[in-house]
């Protein structure tokens, strides 16, 4: 019995030994982003040497900071979106080191996922992987908010992927962060180089993206102070109103973890 568990205990130590070292070789290839109000966290993966990753609700031309494990921060911008998984290519001066990719996987290997969660970036688990056909795959690991966009490695910290998504089993909006059976999906490596490449090619690094939102709020304070008469008829209540085909208690509860704060 003895030797039983000393073996166990032997065998628990090395495979500690073989996560801390994995983790210390992945860990550079995911930083954490941040729109610009700071509002947004989410987690961000390298995939080539000035372009990163994520799947969020950000929009094209908007400003990102980027923090990476050393706690350097830089700035990026979003240049394109794949409508078909969401992925969104942010373009960076700086220029990174990228990881080794896997293209070829097989059903039940073992994967590890290390993005941001709740704030903290780190491993997030590992999981068995499950589905591998088509442009994504699942994994049988829980997510929590800010996981999108999460490297996921195999044991030879080689880049499978990022997390695109949560595949709930009950498919019920209420259960998306808190059901304990909750699968990743996982969009494949190879699919978001190709997306990647396809994006570089219609903005190229010599064409700049503008960020909406900062534009049109410019010509709107432009506008206002060329026409005077309508300050006195701006609303100063601050209210918002959020329209959706979702039941309302769906929706407050989602709303409530993308903005941070509760909506009534």
């Amino acid at each position: 019995m003895y030797l039983i568990l000393i073996f166990l205990a032997t065998y628990l130590s090395k495979v500690e030994q073989e996560i801390v070292g994995l983790e210390k070789n992945i860990s550079p290839y995911v930083v954490t982003l941040r729109t610009n109000n700071g509002n947004l966290i989410m987690t961000g993966t390298i995939v080539e040497k000035n372009h990163i990753a994520t799947v969020g609700f950000i929009g094209i031309g908007q400003k990102v900071h980027i923090e990476d494990k050393f706690e350097k921060i830089t700035t990026g911008e979003v240049i394109g979106r794949d409508p078909s998984t969401g992925i969104h290519l942010i373009r960076v001066e700086k220029r990174f080191k990228i990881p080794l990719t896997q293209k070829e996987i097989q059903q039940g290997q073992i994967c590890y996922i290390y993005g941001n969660s709740f704030g903290s970036m780190g491993l997030i688990g590992m999981g068995f992987l499950q589905s591998p056909e088509g442009i994504s795959f699942n994994l049988s690991v829980p997510l929590s908010p800010g996981n999108n966009g999460a490297g996921v490695f195999d044991s030879e910290g080689k880049l499978l992927g990022i997390v695109g998504g949560c595949v709930n089993r009950s498919f019920f909006p209420e259960n998306l962060f808190r059901n304990t059976n909750n699968f990743a999906e996982v969009i494949k490596i190879n699919y978001i180089l190709n997306s990647a490449e396809q994006i570089r090619k219609i903005v190229p690094n010599s064409v700049a993206i503008l960020d909406q939102g900062a534009l049109v709020g410019s010509s709107w304070k432009d506008y206002l102070a060329r026409h005077p008469e309508h300050e006195s008829q701006l609303d100063r209540n601050g209210e918002r109103t959020f329209l959706t085909t979702d039941q309302p208690e769906n929706f407050n509860f989602l709303a409530k973890i993308f903005l941070g704060q509760a909506i009534s």
